[in-house]
């Protein structure tokens, strides 16, 4: 035992410096994740310069022009129009709640949002 305490301290890790250096490891670790809580408020914020800037997407100013036609639509109607014209689509929002979505991005995937069956936004991507 004596002998790996001397390959520590030759090493310059002595009992309290490790010590110190755990402490400050757990405290950065929970420091981070305390902030990676969860916010269902749904708003999106900004941070630097405009850090007081608070944002909540709103369907109808998010859906470009081009999808316009599928606002209105059931999601059996609005998947049937993404098929005719050639697009992947998929539901992102049902009543409010995100729904799992992968992060890749397919430029003509027509993402739905939709609220008691009905297609209240449409982005692509």
């Amino acid at each position: 035992m004596a002998h790996r305490v001397e390959t520590i301290r030759a090493a310059g890790r002595t009992p309290a410096r490790r010590a110190a250096a755990l402490a400050v490891s757990a405290a950065l670790i929970l420091g981070t994740a305390g902030a990676c809580g969860d916010d269902d408020s749904g708003t999106a914020t900004t941070s630097g310069a405009d850090a007081s800037t608070t944002t909540t997407p709103s369907p109808s100013t998010t859906t470009p022009a081009e999808l316009e036609g599928y606002i209105g639509l059931t999601v059996e109607e609005a998947g049937a129009l993404a098929d005719e014209e050639g697009r992947p689509w998929r539901v992102v929002e049902e009543d409010g709640e995100p729904l799992p979505a992968t992060m890749d991005l397919i430029e003509n995937r027509v993402n739905l949002v939709v609220q008691d069956g009905t297609v209240v936004g449409a982005s692509l991507g």
